[in-house]
């Protein structure tokens, strides 16, 4: 999560062209290789390295389009994205359950690789080049600070069910101090990595708050449920994926 904050700190000396286009080939690296994974350990360690791309692209994606596309289209083109992302969560969660009982768990990894592949492709030889910022100086302190405060903080969830609950608690204090540290860090910062003026906007830490709460609500729903389904009523993945889509299509019928 956090690492999407400091993509979006890159893309700005970068540019977001090429920033979205290595995380898509990054994504289709750690996807193929997950397929192939040995073991737990390795699927893991391949999950990482998928979910470093995911946060590559998914940092310039809505600034791609706000850069690309001129003020009368760019509610339209905003418009298709959601559409797509709402149509995606209805589909994913029963194409991903029928191929893990057909073809197995690795053919889903197979399946998305090509996709993500071809995403970075289109990207390169279809967006203009956007003009750069360089960075005076790259804000290591702020990006190491983030990234193990967020670390720290979702291993609270997971210590807690362990043999030693009381880490949990030392996680959670770590992750106070670190995010402690990583606000006054920016502070003075010619270049922070997240500007602390932001936070003084209305606007700005509402949609925040909403948009974590809702956020929350839905990946605990969304991660949860699969495995009950299948552990408790010995529901297969296709069928439980199918619970998961009615969840989507209210969201969406709502939205």
């Amino acid at each position: 999560m956090q690492f999407i904050v400091v993509f979006c700190y890159l893309s700005a000396s970068n540019g977001r062209k090429y920033v979205f286009s290595t995380g898509t080939t990054l994504f289709s690296l750690g996807s193929l290789a997950a397929a192939f994974s040995p073991n737990i350990f390795m699927l893991i360690l391949f999950r990482i390295i998928q979910g470093m791309g995911a946060a590559m692209f998914m940092a310039n994606g809505m600034a791609l389009i706000n850069s690309h596309f001129s003020n009368e289209v760019k509610g339209r083109a905003f418009g298709i994205i959601f559409t797509a992302t709402s149509v995606a969560s209805i589909i994913g969660p029963v194409a991903g359950g029928a191929i893990a009982k057909i073809w197995g768990w690795r053919a889903i990894f197979f399946s998305i690789t090509p996709m993500g592949a071809l995403a970075g492709v289109m990207a390169l030889k279809l967006l203009d080049k956007e003009d750069q910022k360089p960075i005076k100086s790259f804000d290591l302190i702020g990006s190491v600070l983030s990234i193990l405060g967020v670390f720290a903080f979702f291993s609270c969830f997971y210590l807690v069910k362990s043999r030693y609950p009381l880490l949990a608690l030392v996680a959670l204090a770590g992750a106070v101090a670190l995010f402690y540290f990583f606000r006054n860090s920016q502070r003075g910062n010619s270049n922070p990595v997240l500007n602390p003026k932001i936070w003084d906007l209305k606007n700005f830490r509402q949609a925040n708050m909403q948009s974590g709460l809702i956020f929350a609500i839905m990946m605990a729903v969304s991660v949860v449920l699969p495995f009950y389904f299948h552990n408790v009523f010995g529901y297969s993945s296709a069928y439980s994926g199918m619970f998961l889509a009615t969840m989507a299509l209210s969201i969406v019928a709502v939205s």
